[in-house]
């Protein structure tokens, strides 16, 4: 898994979520007892990456610097790539061409939280199952509307926020794409939002039917985290989750315990950092052998 390179796109002005920020970037924002970009940053870990690219605006990139570092105290490696304006998410493919090289890329925004049993696994066998080509994946939702949709009638087709929906299966912003995708990119035309836009890149693997898709399983949640609502609702699921089965969702210094990244005792000391509820429980997650 090593080999695969995972891009978390955290740009983005965060309209939807001003005042909050105006003075910070989106994804460094609370949701719960976290900043937003450890929960996108947690699925890739569990997916077995460890090469991590965040794109962000200049300004921000300081910000995710202080808070993660090059991601050695979390036994993986951290790189950032600054975009100037944002331009659509497949702009990162191109920013990132260098750092990317010849690897498959996962790519996950910064403001998608995904959580169930199973699922990294499943990034993981699409990962190995598809060697060429892209992977996305289909999510069942009530307002398709909003969304990119997908038909899997017939000709499998998506269509970006129809005003008439063909199907409730939307793509949530999760991708995997092959080791040509910043070629593609850059090939790419702005639409008339003046953006690069991430169908047109999935249109261009399905063109040459060089892609796969995956419908996402009942029980596992996905939720944008971009607007006042979802952020709230994201801290109510996080909050009740954690506190009844006295486990934590999304906490990257734990994954790096659990997958072997680091030792206990670089964990013992990650978590004396924190004089919290969230420092205790990494401690006592190294004696409590109920939640291994």
């Amino acid at each position: 898994m090593s080999e695969n390179v995972g891009i978390i796109l955290a740009g983005g002005l965060g309209t939807r979520l001003r005042p909050l920020t105006h003075t910070s970037n989106k994804h460094l924002l609370p949701v719960y007892n976290k900043p937003m970009i450890y929960y996108p940053l947690s699925v890739l870990m569990l997916a077995g990456i460890k090469k991590i690219i965040i794109v962000s605006g200049k300004s921000s990139i300081s910000g995710f610097k202080n808070l993660l570092g090059n991601g050695t105290k979390l036994g993986i490696k951290i790189e950032y790539v600054p975009q100037q304006k944002p331009n659509g998410i497949p702009e990162c493919f191109i920013l990132a061409k260098k750092k990317i090289k010849n690897k498959r890329v996962v790519l996950i925004l910064g403001d998608n939280f995904f959580f169930g049993q199973n699922f990294p696994d499943q990034i993981k066998k699409s990962i190995e199952s598809n060697v060429s080509g892209c992977t996305f994946f289909c999510y069942n939702v009530s307002n398709p509307k909003d969304y990119a949709v997908v038909n899997l009638k017939k000709k499998i087709d998506i269509e970006e926020k129809p005003k008439k929906p063909k199907s409730n299966l939307v793509v949530p912003g999760l991708y995997i794409f092959d080791e040509n995708v910043s070629y593609y990119a850059k090939k790419l035309k702005k639409s008339k939002r003046n953006e690069l836009e991430i169908v047109d890149l999935l249109k261009k693997y399905m063109n040459k039917n060089n892609f796969q898709y995956q419908i996402m399983k009942r029980g596992i949640a996905w939720l944008d985290m971009g607007s006042f609502n979802d952020l709230v609702s994201a801290s109510n699921f996080i909050q009740s989750y954690e506190e009844r089965q006295n486990l934590m969702i999304g906490s990257p210094e734990e994954i790096a315990w659990r997958m072997r990244y680091i030792s206990t005792n670089q964990l013992i000391k990650l978590a004396s950092e924190y004089k919290n509820n969230y420092g205790s429980y990494l401690e006592k997650i190294t004696k409590d052998k109920t939640n291994e």
